[in-house]
């Protein structure tokens, strides 16, 4: 994942929000729900 530099990253970024702008914002929301959650539990 070297690769992955701060370019990279906020074009991955802004396609998953233009795809939740799109579809589906509350799967988005969703997840990022059950991530945070799952960040707090550790």
């Amino acid at each position: 994942m070297e690769w992955l530099d701060s370019r990279a990253l906020y074009d991955i970024l802004r396609d998953l929000m233009t795809q939740a702008n799109e579809k589906r914002i509350t799967e988005v929301e969703d997840f990022l729900s059950e991530l945070k959650s799952q960040l707090h539990n550790k």
